[in-house]
């Protein structure tokens, strides 16, 4: 179930501030976990997780095609534990966990709610923590950290000496110097995202003007196939699709994601790094890069909530037929999710 924008816009008004800050640091959660869906996550066509994962709601092995009786695996690289508020794991989870966990399942579970299958692997399986609680698991305000973060990227300009190629086999991005923090910015309309991440082309990076970071933010709704491809691992990159409610990517993608609003499936091939959605649907497995971390930029210090308001990237008019064709096959794949 993807979130509704008025439940997020509600959890960011009604989450404390300095406490969100004081408590949650949403740099540090990305850089401890491999998958962060703040509502639910199932899997469809892969047994494992390389990574720690964090599913704010429920957690499903058997949801979208795969038997419940597949035993499945979390954290098999054996990464260090994520913590959340009070609460320490390989896997977090908010609400319900079902299905099998296999013998290459490594770290603890924790469960806000409660378990249903077999054990085995290292660690320990705790449920029943709570959600919300001070010593339960902190769902919401999970939800108000990153939906403040996506807004915050949002409204920044682009930064001096970003840009990008769209010629085809030549497509890439620029960083530039970034800012005085080493932060770069672009923004891309929907239209540029379409000619940059759709086809199954390969896409290179080019940050040799210093920049530490480079935060991409995308415009628009419905994005479809994103079938853009990375040969190379690139932690310190930053894909902030701050308006989309769906995203497939059918090509293997080494870059961070935030889709705080998000449905996103994974690609079948698997992809590397860290993704933050509202549902995760996977389709291949996800894996940290060099089998050790996850994200390897930096985030803005100050992060306030609710966002600045975002100026809207010009979209040219022959463009909403395209986005309501887009937006069907959303509606399909939410609804082959919820059977």
């Amino acid at each position: 179930m993807k979130l509704a924008p008025s439940l997020i816009a509600m959890a960011i008004a009604l989450a404390p501030i300095a406490a969100s800050a004081a408590s949650l640091d949403a740099e540090q959660l990305m850089k401890s976990f491999n998958i962060i869906a703040l509502d639910d996550m199932d899997l469809r066509a892969t047994d494992h997780v390389e990574g720690t994962v964090y599913v704010g709601d429920d957690y499903n092995t058997g949801a979208t095609g795969t038997s419940p009786r597949t035993p499945t695996s979390i954290n098999t690289d054996n990464m260090a534990p994520g913590t959340v508020g009070d609460v320490t794991g390989a896997l977090i989870v908010g609400g319900e966990a079902g299905g099998n966990f296999g013998g290459a399942m490594r770290g603890d579970i924790v469960i806000g709610s409660s378990y249903s299958g077999r054990r085995e692997g290292s660690g320990g399986l705790q449920s029943g923590v709570g959600t919300n609680t001070p010593a339960g698991i902190p769902v919401d305000e999970m939800v108000s950290t990153f939906t403040a973060l996506s807004g915050n990227l949002a409204s920044l300009e682009s930064t001096s000496g970003t840009g990008f190629n769209t010629a085809m086999n030549f497509k890439s991005f620029t960083s530039g110097a970034g800012d005085e923090d080493g932060i770069a910015v672009l923004n891309i309309s929907r239209s540029q995202a379409m000619q940059m991440l759709n086809e199954q082309q390969q896409i290179t990076f080019d940050l040799s003007g210093g920049a530490s970071t480079f935060i991409i933010n995308v415009a628009g709704t419905d994005l479809g196939n994103l079938g853009a491809m990375m040969n190379t691992d690139t932690p310190s990159v930053l894909f902030n699709f701050y308006e989309a409610d769906y995203l497939n990517f059918t090509s293997t993608w080494r870059s961070a994601i935030l889709a705080t609003g998000a449905l996103v499936d994974t690609a079948p091939g698997g992809s590397n790094g860290v993704i933050v959605a509202s549902d995760v649907v996977l389709g291949g497995e996800v894996r940290p890069y060099n089998d050790s971390y996850t994200y390897g930029g930096t985030l803005p210090t100050t992060i306030v909530s609710p966002p600045p308001p975002v100026t809207s990237v010009p979209v040219p008019a022959a463009l909403p037929m395209a986005a309501g064709g887009l937006g069907l096959l959303a509606f399909l794949a939410r609804r082959r999710k919820r059977a």
